[in-house]
């Protein structure tokens, strides 16, 4: 069995919405009137639907009264063992309060990893259910494919920037991610989650849809240039 904890009909609902916005906008979303135009505006959206998630959760277990968690040694045991690594991170830093909270340009601190620790926990009560598993999957693949429509045009020449903006890149797709390594890795798991998708689906025209959907994110994953995410892909 898998580390989840059981909360209402309504609250997984909700909280399965929730993410899955989440998961659609991120990649998408970006200012390109801010400074930071791709960091900012996700990391908002990372830590108010992080907020809200947890809100759901607990307000769902204080209704209910108790906590009701189905544990998995391994799940619980890595766990401990990521949150063992971030407490020796932050001990062993040179400058706590910016390892812990990252900085203005890279807001990679260890706040971050445990908003990332946090949505893991969170999903793994939400993937339990079949429905919301499923509803999710659908959605990530979605804003996968969007993505991907939108480095193949990059790479066309349509573009919401000019090639001067863009030549650091030399030509590299990155869509709405900002840069062709991230985008390249982040195209890993909605075509992970269309290869999963497939196998369980069944009707022609519904195969043919995905085998599409399919091609142009793996096309798009080319066209990052990225070797490490092509190396993904083919393992």
């Amino acid at each position: 069995s898998q580390m989840h904890f059981r909360i209402s009909p309504k609250a997984l609902h909700s909280s399965a919405l929730l993410l899955a916005a989440m998961l659609f906008l991120m990649p998408l979303v970006f200012n390109p009137l801010g400074f930071d135009m791709y960091g900012v505006p996700k990391n908002l959206i990372l830590k108010v639907g992080l907020s809200l998630l947890v809100i759901i959760v607990a307000i769902s277990l204080v209704r209910r009264k108790s906590l009701e968690m189905m544990l998995n040694r391994n799940t619980l045991k890595w766990t401990l063992v990521f949150l063992l690594i971030l407490a020796l991170a932050e001990a062993t830093a040179l400058r706590q309060n910016v390892s812990f909270w990252g900085s203005y340009f890279r807001q990679g601190g260890i706040l971050n990893m445990l908003n990332y620790a946090a949505i893991f926990l969170v999903a793994l009560s939400l993937f339990a259910n079949k429905k919301s598993r499923e509803f999710i999957l659908k959605v990530v693949i979605i804003s996968g494919v969007i993505s991907a429509i939108y480095a193949i045009a990059q790479r066309l020449g349509f573009d919401l920037f000019t090639p001067e903006h863009t030549a650091i890149f030399e030509k590299r797709s990155f869509a709405g991610m900002g840069n062709p390594t991230a985008l390249g890795a982040y195209l890993l798991f909605p075509i992970g989650a269309q290869i999963l998708k497939l196998s369980e689906t069944k009707g022609t025209l519904l195969r043919v849809n995905g085998f599409a959907g399919l091609l142009l994110m793996i096309v798009a994953l080319f066209l990052t240039r990225n070797r490490a995410s092509i190396l993904g892909l083919l393992a």
